[in-house]
């Protein structure tokens, strides 16, 4: 592939040397969200003679990589943009919502983050620095991206495998698999014990669901 996004972090030294390496060859683009990082970043690639296409990942109460839209994301921006060795390709937003908000709820609650990110991206540009990439992370709102003014990529995942927390919202879509399992015991009235435990059906995202059982 001539065109790689990596929607993730790269900090260790023997990965970031790879990377500045590798990216003499090939367009990669990584994540950032600290300083630290992205000095670690430009020092390979100065080294390297390469150039890292680098964007800045923001988060809105996840707990994962990313920093909030406004004045600190917009800083690191503008740090990518005078680093040598590194070229500013954009912003990448994550978002999550609990499972159990209803639709209007949540998107009101979508609706407000993405004018966050449009705010952030738009003082990005007001300072003079182009904001090339503008992508938005998550399967349950990617109709309300693909809406959204200056979006330029919807990078949903969990769509491809489907999940029981997302399926309730996203019927347009199917499990690509299901576990088929037995029931090996039932030792008390309303309890079934059946061959497929914890590391047969994750419940990371929810407890999986029994199809055709309402």
């Amino acid at each position: 592939f001539p065109d790689i996004l990596l929607a993730n972090l790269v900090t260790t030294r023997p990965k970031i040397e790879r990377l500045s390496a590798l990216t003499r060859t090939t367009k990669i683009t990584v994540g950032v969200d600290s300083l630290v990082n992205i000095n670690d970043l430009s020092d390979a690639a100065i080294a390297s003679k390469s150039t890292i296409d680098v964007v800045v990942c923001l988060n809105n109460n996840l707990d994962s990589i990313g920093v909030p839209p406004g004045e600190y994301s917009t800083d690191l921006a503008k740090s990518v943009a005078a680093s040598d060795g590194l070229y500013f390709a954009g912003l990448i937003a994550y978002d999550t919502h609990s499972p159990e908000l209803d639709q209007n709820e949540f998107t009101d609650k979508t609706t407000a983050y993405f004018s966050q990110i449009l705010d952030t991206k738009h003082t990005i540009e007001k300072s003079g620095i182009d904001v090339p990439t503008l992508g938005i992370c998550g399967t349950r709102h990617y109709k309300l991206a693909a809406a959204t003014e200056d979006v330029t990529e919807i990078l949903a995942g969990t769509y491809a495998l489907m999940g029981a927390s997302h399926i309730k919202h996203c019927s347009e879509f199917e499990p690509a698999a299901r576990i088929l399992s037995i029931v090996v015991s039932t030792p008390e009235p309303n309890l079934a014990i059946i061959d497929a435990g914890r590391k047969t059906a994750g419940s990371d995202s929810g407890m999986p669901i029994i199809q055709n059982v309402p």
